[in-house]
């Protein structure tokens, strides 16, 4: 049955995906901003000369879509916010595809350390065209297409290499740290339906549900598989949300409607301290089952909104250890034609009020895992100590 089997692959270490909270937002009146702003006026005398200097003195052909495009680039990168960023048209469709869950690509969550820029592999999607050509979780890019990779930034190399025309091939070579070796691979484009969320019986009464991600298709999918549990007499459940970078807010907060009494999971505030929205809890159902959340340095965002309002609940103790601590929101504005920025604009707070941002959750129960362990995947259940910490753990209610 698809999504069935015990499913999963860490990366060791501070990792970033392209893991965010998305709203969209179409730009009208500029919001107030009582902060010191750029006086415009000097910067457009400025870049004129610039330009001009350009036109008279450069020695190469000038591409000026491409000078137009690093403008826009560079001046949301001036914000110092690595989550706010500008998309041209074709990096804004490639993204909407990919949190539709629909897309073109290799089959492969990668992310990357933000301290050397080294981007890894933190799972493949089974069955997938990664997976197919033998590429492996843990596994660090070298190179794609023949160049290098290895200080390239996460979104330009997604956008660059991860999305394509069906059928396309992209040339990787790989570093494994497994063994030290070398290794390379072709990989054949292909749709990509994602599968976010995986399960099975651990024993006759304890049911386990991975979530790697929260995406369109992760709500449904999610469904299904507590839906196929229960059925098969599930009476206590696992949930694991350890190197879920997070996703769409949205998605989080249905799949907590679908676990939770009907009520308040997340807020989120301005920096006036404003509250700009509310997530409740309405559609009256509940799955009231003995539970545990397992999470790790790794769980982000909307992973951490299902784990800290499973926590608020008393639906569950989290088990692991402390999270990311990502929280905060993204907007997206249209600029009129095609393109588009993100910009952090809120940050959201729990149930309780408690700012994950910076912070992340302590869990009930603190359990190391082995680093080498830590990038093995799959990790068989019996091996898995924070597992089997749950297991205990639900044992003794």
């Amino acid at each position: 049955m698809a999504g069935r089997g015990y499913w999963k692959g860490f990366v060791s270490g501070v990792i970033f995906l392209a893991a965010v909270f998305i709203v969209t937002t179409i730009s009208g009146s500029a919001a107030q901003n009582t902060g010191k702003t750029i006086d415009l006026y000097p910067v457009f005398d400025k870049m004129e000369r610039i330009q001009a200097l350009i036109d008279e003195h450069f020695y190469f052909g000038e591409d000026a879509e491409r000078e137009e495009y690093y403008i826009y680039q560079g001046m949301l990168a001036g914000l110092g916010d690595q989550y706010s960023y500008y998309m041209d048209t074709d990096e804004y469709a490639a993204y909407k595809r990919k949190m539709e869950g629909n897309y073109c690509g290799i089959g492969a969550t990668v992310a990357q350390d933000p301290a050397t820029l080294a981007t890894s592999v933190v799972t493949v999607e089974t069955g997938g065209p990664a997976e197919k050509a033998g590429v492996q979780a843990g596994d660090i890019f070298l190179e794609m297409d023949g160049s290098d990779v290895t200080q390239m930034e996460l979104n330009e190399l997604i956008e660059t290499y991860g999305i394509g025309p069906e059928g396309s091939e992209l040339s990787l070579k790989v570093l494994r740290p497994s063994d030290g070796k070398e290794y390379t691979f072709t990989v054949i484009r292909e749709p990509i339906v994602s599968q976010t969320v995986f399960y099975q019986m651990l024993d006759d009464e304890t049911g386990y549900i991975q979530i790697t991600a929260f995406e369109a298709e992760t709500v449904k999918q999610f469904k299904e598989a507590a839906d196929s549990l229960l059925a098969d007499g599930a009476r206590q459940l696992i949930y694991d949300v350890r190197g879920n970078m997070g996703g769409s807010l949205n998605s989080a907060v249905d799949i907590l409607d679908y676990i939770l009494p009907d009520g308040l999971i997340v807020y989120t505030a301005d920096k006036q301290g404003a509250t700009r929205s509310t997530y409740m809890g309405e559609d009256g159902h509940e799955i009231e089952v003995p539970s545990a959340v397992l999470v790790n340095e790794n769980s982000a965002s909307a992973a951490e909104v299902f784990a800290s309002a499973m926590r608020d609940y008393d639906w569950a103790e989290l088990v692991g250890t402390a999270t990311f601590g990502k929280g905060i929101v993204q907007e997206t504005f249209q600029l009129g034609d095609g393109s588009v920025i993100k910009l952090t604009t809120t940050a959201y707070f729990t149930k309780a009020g408690y700012p994950i941002q910076g912070n992340g959750l302590i869990p009930d129960i603190t359990v190391e895992m082995d680093p080498p362990r830590e990038r093995d995947a799959p990790l068989v259940p019996a091996e898995d100590v924070q597992l089997q910490a749950a297991l205990a753990a639900l044992q003794k209610k």
